[in-house]
């Protein structure tokens, strides 16, 4: 009898533990978060997010996703497991999935070419773009900071500073900027005339960017105007009346030429140079007549 009871005792000792470990390995999986992967592809060309990546996500997790075409690239696809979708939407998880945003190299008919000078900043960038007949291209340009006279031109033509264009033919978009410089301050001013006449005085310009008034050490009183580098100044005496017209070399120096009036018609012709007072001048001996510019 007691070696009856043997192997049957062993059984059910064998049979309990196999339900223990069944019972607790399900319970075990049942807790568990199912976990599925989303791999990402990105050509060149493309920008948006998510980037290209594996991420791990849980079932049912939703994904948002955004994709736009770079310049110079067409045909921009957007597929979930190889079925095409909207450029920009939500995904839901629920299984292992691939998501691919893909364009084309622009291949178009025309060519579209893009310069861009210092001190501009917008797009498109610099460069040469193919695109086909219809295709609309938008731009947008500003200044940064330090330049003036932003100017867009667009096959020969001045435009406005953002637009779109329509591609029609081979065109060309071009953008310029001026260095701004500021004229306020006193400068050293030496002219030379060929009535042998010659002076170096200070001047003085008080007023805006643009605009303002501007005095000399021998009396004269006149009337600035800046357009980026190119600057204009008159200075006035009772009898005699001075003209200026130059231009910025650099922050520190200006150059140009000067018409010296003694009446309504009859003037001589000069040149000059002014050095921002902070430089130290240039000096050149006057070797012609020493009177004053309010002299006739």
């Amino acid at each position: 009898m007691k070696k009856f009871l043997t192997p049957i005792l062993l059984f059910i000792l064998l049979t309990g533990v196999c339900i223990c470990l069944i019972t607790y390995t399900g319970c075990k999986k049942s807790q568990e978060a199912v976990e599925y992967f989303l791999t990402v592809n990105v050509s060149n060309g493309v920008t948006g997010s998510p980037q290209a990546g594996t991420y791990p996500y849980n079932i049912d997790d939703q994904v948002d996703y955004s994709y736009t075409l770079d310049q110079g690239y067409t045909n921009l696809t957007v597929k979930l497991d190889d079925e095409e979708i909207e450029p920009s939407g939500t995904i839901t998880i629920k299984r292992n999935h691939v998501l691919k945003a893909q364009a084309s190299q622009g291949t178009g008919e025309y060519l579209f070419t893009v310069s861009t000078g210092i001190g501009v900043i917008g797009t498109p960038e610099a460069g040469f773009y193919y695109y086909d007949a219809g295709v609309q291209v938008d731009y947008s340009y500003s200044l940064e900071d330090g330049y003036t006279n932003l100017r867009v031109v667009f096959d020969g033509e001045t435009v406005e500073t953002s637009g779109t264009i329509t591609i029609s033919d081979e065109h060309t978009l071009s953008v310029y900027a001026e260095k701004e410089y500021y004229i306020q301050g006193s400068w050293t001013l030496e002219e030379a005339y060929n009535d042998k006449s010659l002076f170096t005085v200070t001047v003085t310009f008080t007023g805006e960017t643009r605009t303002g008034t501007v005095v000399d050490s021998d009396g004269g009183v006149g009337i600035y105007t800046v357009d980026g580098n190119d600057v204009e100044f008159t200075l006035v005496f009772p009898e005699v009346t001075y003209e200026y017209s130059g231009t910025f070399t650099d922050e520190e120096n200006m150059s140009g030429t000067a018409k010296r009036y003694t009446s309504a018609t009859s003037y001589s012709s000069g040149t000059w140079v002014a050095v921002k007072s902070s430089v130290t001048s240039f000096s050149r001996q006057a070797s012609g007549s020493q009177k004053k510019k309010g002299d006739r």
